[in-house]
């Protein structure tokens, strides 16, 4: 009998963590420091030589809260490092493996745009508004890292890239990924709810992402939070080369049960599909695997 009650008020204990309406704690001074590291790799066969190019993203990001009104947080946000490894192999030749980050001046020529684009991000301050739910309702104050940065590079084809980040709605989709958006019900493992996404550059306008409590934690006060958005399409067409792929994004959230924040978002996916070119007077078609996954950490300060 004893052992029935037991395990019953532990049953119960694990589900009181979730048991609740859940919304972001937001008060003036605190500190988050945002630490990612994203990697994207494209495998590819052309014409039976095979191809692999691997690009790892590194960037901290610090966010202070400044103002609270009507549960919207007013958080200024300014980057403090960024880094970018490329890697590309060929057939059976040793990878070329190439670095720059926003601090260093390379040694490489080559890399001097890229190194000047990236440093055009790092102290330049601006602001996400979000609610208290966890939507994202406004990114201000970006003119003059949007400055930096078109001042950084010459070609035109970055410079269109750099127009259509900095839309407001591609900036909101960038920053959403950090934030759960919390449904109004109380959670409980097992809740699953579905919320409204959109990624410009993944044609992805009004679409579904689907959320599901997995695992709660009573006594570190955490919960394990799984979102899906399926079907994604990426479609690019860029010099002479078409590429048309398919996949399913996951993001898995290790929450704090009490503030709302994530201690830790891991997001994979894994995208397939073919590209193809006109060489010729003749198309080519090859098969095309890409790989993307991200870790993003969480500190208080």
């Amino acid at each position: 009998m004893k052992k029935t009650v037991l395990l019953f008020i532990f049953s119960m204990l694990s589900l009181a963590i979730s048991g609740q309406s859940m919304k972001y704690s937001f008060n003036v001074g605190d500190k988050v420091v945002v630490e990612q590291v994203a990697n994207v790799v494209v495998d590819q066969e052309l014409m039976g030589m095979k191809m692999l190019l691997g690009t790892k993203i590194t960037n901290s990001l610090e966010m202070e809260i400044e103002s609270v009104d009507s549960e919207m947080a007013k958080i200024k946000a300014w980057y403090t490092n960024v880094a970018m490894d490329f890697e590309v192999t060929t057939g059976s030749t040793s990878p070329q493996i190439m670095h720059v980050n926003s601090s260093d001046t390379p040694e490489d020529p080559g890399l001097m745009e890229a190194h000047r684009l990236i440093n055009g991000m790092v102290d330049e301050p601006f602001y996400i508004y979000v609610r208290a739910n966890g939507t994202i309702a406004n990114v201000d104050g970006m003119e003059a890292l949007e400055a930096k940065m078109k001042a950084a590079v010459t070609d035109e084809a970055t410079l269109r890239d750099l127009e259509d980040d900095f839309g407001q709605e591609k900036l909101q989709a960038d920053f959403a990924r950090f934030f759960v958006p919390y449904p109004e019900e109380h959670l409980s493992v097992g809740t699953s709810w579905v919320s409204s996404i959109t990624i410009p550059d993944l044609n992805i306008i009004d679409g579904q992402q689907s959320w599901t409590v997995e695992d709660g934690n009573n006594e570190q006060n955490k919960l394990s939070i799984k979102s899906v958005v399926k079907d994604v399409k990426v479609s690019k067409n860029e010099e002479n080369v078409e590429m048309k792929l398919e996949g399913d994004f996951i993001s898995n959230y290790t929450v704090d049960g009490e503030s709302g924040w994530a201690d830790r978002i891991e997001i994979s996916s894994k995208m397939t599909g073919n590209a193809r070119m006109s060489m010729d007077g003749t198309y080519h078609s090859w098969p095309v695997l890409m790989t993307m996954n991200s870790d993003i950490r969480f500190t208080q300060k």
